[in-house]
């Protein structure tokens, strides 16, 4: 708190506040004025209020607030509106910036509600303004307790869950460095117009808030006015209700960050594991915030759940589809996450035997040659296996996907088994079988690379030509 507020706040504590309004008080107490200000303005009650509050305690703002409308474009009175709030921020003495929005647009190209549309564009701006600006500065918006308690009903109704029962945040950081804050949750739409009437504030009417057609606006004018029979506070008791959510999640944060540095975990573009040996041992509740924090979606209830049921299910393999093009999958004791389906595209090459190919859907080179039996290296190399060259006389080798039913025999064993049951066995991954190179000739799989060989063409004491084959990374 800089200087002047501390010489008010003496002030106050020996002064009966007659004159002053507990709005610009609060304004006052909350408001660096070394740093720049962006002031949001719709021209309604709230935004009214909250100019006409920074009018009053002006001096002193070492950049003078920056009032800033966004015009929608969607009514008529759109106009109109844009020039009250110009007008008012002349008065006040505050440099003045209009903000058209494509609210339409983006409505109908990403396919979300006009609400939506209008409050992401908003904040887009508000990065892109802030953005130019540069530094460090505060953007205030005009939220109320009676905005608060609308958000806490409606999120309750369409079952959120504790992050979303927070509610609207009294501050958050943009990308630009700058923060918002909400400095009127504090004060119901009464006290707001309490003060409006006692200063004489004009202030322009949305028409389009008294539209119960729209969600918030069945909330405000048919919820709430039920809900105050049975508790005529309920809008502040909804606000400490969101302050007490806000506090319980981020309790719950510290825990998850915590047990995460315990937990084996890993991420890359396309691709996130944690280990589970611990992580099945916790409860629902912070498994549900690990597997949130962790998870490369945005976490519903359902989503939530299944993915719980999925960790606590017996067997080796079971995997949930997140969308968004992820899968969940759960092997041996790990929780994948992976961007696509395992497997990977279909290919099929016909590479000559002594040549290399780059098999170009795994990123796997794959490489052969001749060479004696002097030349072997026993125990073969990671990514290395020899054939008999005499026995095998194939000219050419086929390298292609994996397929289902595909069956191959091995060392010792008569019949065959299934690949599929042979990678179980060796435990190899969903993820590491997407380089997978099923290795075939003569219609039968010689190796699947570079996990495990058939019994096809094995060296014997009698070998003296060697096929080498080898994997590596292309």
């Amino acid at each position: 708190m800089n200087g002047e507020c501390q010489a008010f706040s003496a002030f106050l504590k020996i002064t009966p506040a007659i004159n002053l309004k507990k709005i610009e008080i609060y304004l006052l107490k909350n408001t660096d004025k070394s740093n720049p200000v962006i002031l949001c303005v719709s021209g309604g009650k709230d935004s009214s209020a909250m100019l006409r509050g920074f009018s009053k305690i002006r001096d002193g703002f070492k950049f003078p607030p920056l009032v800033v409308h966004f015009n929608h474009g969607l009514r008529r009175e759109s106009m109109k509106e844009e020039g009250f709030v110009r007008s008012e921020s002349q008065k006040a003495g505050f440099p003045f910036l209009s903000v058209s929005l494509d609210v339409k647009g983006r409505a109908g190209n990403e396919k979300m509600s006009v609400e939506e549309a209008a409050r992401s564009l908003r904040y887009e701006k508000l990065e892109d303004i802030t953005e130019k600006k540069g530094g460090e500065g505060t953007v205030f918006t005009a939220h109320t307790a009676s905005d608060q308690a609308e958000t806490l009903l409606l999120r309750f109704i369409k079952g959120a869950g504790f992050e979303g029962l927070q509610g609207i945040r009294k501050e958050y950081s943009l990308s630009s460095g700058w923060k918002v804050r909400r400095p009127f949750l504090g004060f119901t739409s009464a006290d707001i117009m309490d003060y409006l009437e006692v200063e004489g504030v004009d202030y322009v009417v949305d028409k389009s808030n008294f539209n119960q057609e729209y969600e918030r606006n069945y909330i405000r004018h048919r919820i709430i006015p039920r809900v105050k029979k049975l508790n005529p506070s309920i809008e502040k008791a909804l606000a400490r209700e969101a302050d007490i959510f806000t506090e319980h999640s981020r309790f719950i944060s510290d825990v998850v960050s915590e047990k995460l540095k315990d937990i084996k975990f890993g991420k890359s573009e396309d691709r996130r594991f944690i280990e589970l040996t611990s992580v099945i041992s916790y409860n629902t509740s912070l498994q549900r915030e690990i597997l949130r924090r962790v998870s490369p979606v945005e976490m519903d209830y359902e989503k939530t759940a299944a993915l719980i049921e999925l960790i606590k299910k017996e067997g080796v393999f079971a995997s949930v589809d997140l969308g968004e093009g992820w899968i969940a999958r759960k092997e041996y004791k790990n929780l994948y996450f992976e961007k696509g389906r395992p497997g990977g595209p279909e290919y099929c090459y016909r590479v000559k035997t002594g040549k290399k190919e780059l098999i170009k859907e795994t990123g796997v080179l794959f490489s052969t040659c001749v060479i004696n039996s002097e030349e072997i290296e026993m125990p073969p190399a990671p990514g290395v296996e020899y054939f008999d060259a005499e026995a095998l006389k194939a000219d050419h080798l086929i390298i292609r996907s994996k397929k289902p039913g595909d069956r191959m025999s091995l060392l010792g064993m008569k019949g065959s088994k299934k690949v599929k049951d042979i990678l179980i066995d060796e435990k190899i991954t969903a993820w590491k079988r997407r380089r997978l190179l099923i290795v075939e000739a003569h219609g039968s799989i010689l190796w699947a690379a570079p996990y495990k060989r058939s019994g096809c063409f094995p060296l014997t004491e009698n070998t003296k030509k060697v096929l080498k084959m080898r994997v590596s990374d292309g």
